[in-house]
């Protein structure tokens, strides 16, 4: 069950963010800005999901938000760049929804939902 709810987040992300959030964004904005924003998404994403997870581990600790959010930040940019960079020269989604599901399995971002 845990895999397959990795493989449906890889894929909400990617048709949300990389998909549509993307496409409205080159109508909007000119100059490749539009992949900027959406690399800033995945960053704002990774960020709160890394500082939920802080929280959900560490309530009693008063766990390092500063240090989740910024390692959020940071694998945001690393992921939306990598999504963003297969989308344009793949055409497609699908390597990007991969390389999505296989940097959660690499990362172990999944046992969030083992808690």
């Amino acid at each position: 069950k845990l895999a397959l709810l990795r493989r449906a987040e890889a894929l909400a992300n990617q048709v949300l963010t990389s998909g549509y959030l993307h496409a409205a964004f080159d109508i909007v904005l000119e100059d490749g800005r539009a992949h900027l924003a959406t690399i800033g998404l995945y960053a704002a994403a990774f960020a709160i999901r890394a500082s939920m997870v802080v929280a959900a581990e560490q309530a009693e600790a008063g766990g390092d938000y500063t240090l989740a959010i910024a390692a959020g930040i940071v694998v945001g940019v690393i992921v939306g760049g990598i999504s963003s960079w297969l989308r344009v020269r793949s055409g497609s989604l699908l390597p990007g929804i991969l390389a999505l599901w296989l940097t959660f399995l690499m990362l172990g971002l999944g046992d969030f939902y083992e808690l």
